[in-house]
């Protein structure tokens, strides 16, 4: 009986260790490498997560076209190209301003062109008022001008937009803007063509030199797509047109790189 009991209990722990050794090994190594395959929540107050967010939804899209009415100078102002402008970007945030009006009421204005004593023509600068008449063919002005146009109705209305001058700004800083959805009012030439003279008046205030490019033009920056951009022109028949960004900048650069935006604070 005795060397039954030793036989039985020998092959108890024969199968006992079989089975232990059956079983899959895992050592600390181990439980570590599959630990790190778990997926974990995302800690939302983390700083580098926060700015991966940040980043990502930065980034612009490569091309954009803003639709919007345009709307002709002519023949109401021949030279109002750059109030137009103005309207065609007001109307487009749903401010129903006819060009006319912002060119009677808002526009500031001077037509005082004189000879002085020494013989030279003396009138007013394009960065003060507009120069001349825009229901007439002559002059024109610059970015400040329109700015001052803009907030003088938007403050009248109320509104939350705001026009700024930002004169200055390289062309690329100009494609942000349409990249993000805001058009922007830019000078050139008409249909982006050479300069082909200038004409010249000394300032009446300060006695300044003044050189006013022949066929400058004023028109909105509307669309940027590979090395093409569309713009709402007021003055070409065909309303919206294609430059290359080479020959817009060109021009924008030759004519002092004058350029406004509405945006809302």
């Amino acid at each position: 009986m005795a060397v039954k009991r030793i036989l039985r209990n020998g092959l108890i722990l024969l199968f006992v260790a079989v089975a232990l050794l059956a079983m899959p090994y895992h050592s600390t190594v181990q439980t570590n490498a599959v630990d790190l395959n778990v997926t974990l929540p995302i800690n939302c107050d983390s700083p580098s997560v926060e700015l991966e967010l940040k980043q990502t939804a930065a980034v612009q899209p490569e091309s954009r076209y803003i639709e919007m009415d345009n709307i002709q100078q002519l023949p109401e102002l021949p030279a109002g190209c750059e109030v137009t402008s103005l309207a065609i970007v007001l109307n487009y945030l749903d401010y129903s301003v006819s060009k006319t009006r912002l060119a009677d009421n808002y526009l500031p204005c001077s037509d005082d062109f004189y000879m002085g004593s020494d013989g030279e023509l003396y009138g007013p600068n394009q960065n003060d008022v507009f120069a001349g008449d825009p229901h007439s063919n002559q002059y024109g002005c610059y970015a400040p001008v329109i700015v001052r146009t803009a907030n003088s109705y938007l403050e009248e209305c109320g509104s939350e937009y705001t026009a700024s001058d930002i004169s200055g700004e390289n062309p690329e800083e100009l494609y942000r803007y349409v990249l993000d959805g805001i058009p922007v009012i830019v000078w050139a030439t008409i249909q982006m063509q050479e300069i082909p003279s200038y004409i010249e008046w000394f300032d009446f205030k300060t006695g300044e030199k003044l050189r006013v490019p022949n066929r400058q033009h004023c028109l909105v920056l509307v669309g940027v797509e590979g090395e093409m951009l569309t713009f709402n022109d007021p003055y070409d028949p065909r309303g919206i047109v294609q430059y290359p960004k080479s020959l817009f900048e060109k021009r924008y650069n030759e004519v002092g790189k004058q350029a406004v935006v509405l945006t809302a604070s």
